[in-house]
C-alpha cells in the first residue's frame, strides 16, 4: 500500500516519518468519532504527548522495522534535551504527517473508498478531476 505522506521530524538526525492507513486506523480506535470528514473534531480529540511513541514507531517503521515506542521516545526525548525540537512541534509534525495528506487526498477525490478510514467517508463523486 502506498503511504498517505511524508514530513521530516528532526531527531537524532533529520527522519522522514511515512505513514500508511494502519496509523489512521490506530487513530480511529484510539479516539472513536475523533476523525471527521472536515478534519479533527476537538471534542472527540484529547491531547496527548503519550500518543508520539506509538505513533512515531508507526511513521518510522518504513527505514527502521524493528523500531518499537520504548526507542522511539528515546529518540524524542534526546532530540528535546538537546534542544533540537520540542515536544510540541514532535507533535504537531507528526500529526500534520498523519492527516494532512489523508485529508488533502479525501477532500479531492483521490482517495480510493476501500482505503478510507470508515464507510461514511466515501468523498466527493463528481467535478473536475474528481472521481466519478
Amino acid at each position: 500500500m502506498a503511504p498517505l505522506g511524508e514530513f521530516v521530524i528532526m531527531l537524532d538526525r533529520p527522519r522522514r516519518l511515512i505513514f500508511d492507513m494502519k496509523a489512521v486506523q490506530w487513530f480511529r480506535e484510539k479516539y472513536p468519532g475523533a476523525l471527521t470528514d472536515s478534519g479533527i473534531d476537538p471534542d472527540k480529540f484529547a491531547f496527548n504527548l503519550g500518543d508520539l511513541p506509538p505513533l512515531l514507531k508507526m511513521g518510522l517503521a518504513w527505514e527502521d522495522p524493528g523500531m518499537t515506542e520504548e526507542s522511539a521516545a528515546n529518540l524524542l526525548n534526546a532530540s528535546v534535551s538537546k534542544g533540537q525540537i520540542t515536544m510540541i512541534e514532535a507533535w504537531r509534525t507528526t500529526i500534520a504527517a498523519l492527516f494532512l495528506p489523508f485529508m488533502t487526498r479525501y477532500l479531492t477525490g483521490t482517495l480510493e473508498l476501500e482505503e478510507a478510514p470508515g464507510p461514511d467517508r466515501r468523498g466527493p463523486r463528481e467535478g473536475p478531476g474528481l472521481v466519478n
